[in-house]
């Protein structure tokens, strides 16, 4: 699993300014860039992000998960058609602890910076999760819990 952790406030992809946006999260990322030996990575993947906002927000999820995966073509992954499942939630801070989040499977730095930043009260958290795609993510007709 790659993951990667910021506080930018996400663009959409029709925004303006969304390739300066790109190119900060690319900066953001380089420091991370030697803890995976394995990117770019050129078999098929999921992607995950989860953005945690203070204010109500008004960006579609769509529009706010392709500036990612279009900053990170040829740096964590070679092209972005290998990604075949892609999941975007975004979560209102007030309503965050009602979620079950799992930061002890995250790198070390990774899990102290989203506490960090959870503590802190950052206005924008976005969590970003690249990994080995499974046929076990996609279910059809089964609850979100992957119970029938």
């Amino acid at each position: 699993m790659i993951c990667f952790i910021s506080n930018l406030k996400p663009f959409s992809i029709q925004a303006a300014g969304c390739q300066k946006y790109k190119e900060r999260l690319i900066a953001e990322f380089e420091p991370y860039k030697l803890k995976y030996p394995q990117i770019p990575i050129e078999d098929n993947i999921y992607s995950k992000i989860i953005y945690i906002h203070q204010k109500k927000i008004d960006i579609d999820v769509d529009n706010m998960s392709k500036p990612f995966v279009d900053a990170f073509k040829g740096i964590i992954y070679k092209d972005d058609n290998i990604i075949n499942h892609r999941v975007c939630s975004k979560i209102w801070l007030k309503d965050f602890q009602s979620y079950e989040i799992d930061i002890f499977k995250l790198p070390d730095e990774i899990a102290e910076k989203f506490s960090n930043l959870i503590e802190e009260g950052a206005e924008h958290i976005v969590y970003y999760e690249i990994g080995e795609f499974s046929q076990s993510m996609i279910k059809i007709g089964a609850d979100w819990n992957g119970t029938g």
